[in-house]
């Protein structure tokens, strides 16, 4: 089996930042905080798009290209379209002001889509 990704689940402070963002976590309804996701899981969820954010890794180094040719995220309408985006952990990582900055960079990609 292919190695799983960690999304956000239920009990994850992001749902409510994806929601002011002006979006919905694919995997918003599953219990738990981090969730695991096999890619076969991904496809089928088919998000429109996708946000790579590491703990402790800067945006500069995150490599949005490595999730798609992994093939975790080929085939996907974010892998498909290359609607794969960097997120700052800085902003992203934890509850606070800073998350207000990850909206703004989430709502400009979720309004891309329109």
């Amino acid at each position: 089996m292919a190695a799983a990704d960690v999304q956000p689940g239920a009990a994850c402070y992001s749902n409510e930042l994806i929601a002011l963002a002006g979006g919905i976590n694919v995997f918003g309804e599953r219990p738990g905080a981090s969730v695991e996701v096999t890619p076969e899981e991904l496809l089928r969820a088919d998000p429109e798009l996708c946000f790579v954010s590491w703990c402790g890794v800067a945006e500069a180094k995150l490599d949005p290209d490595n999730l798609i040719s992994a093939g975790r995220a080929r085939g996907i309408g974010g892998g498909a379209g290359g609607r794969v985006y960097r997120l700052d952990e800085r902003f992203s990582g934890r509850p606070g002001p800073r998350m207000l900055t990850a909206a703004r960079v989430m709502a400009r990609a979720i309004a891309g889509l329109a």
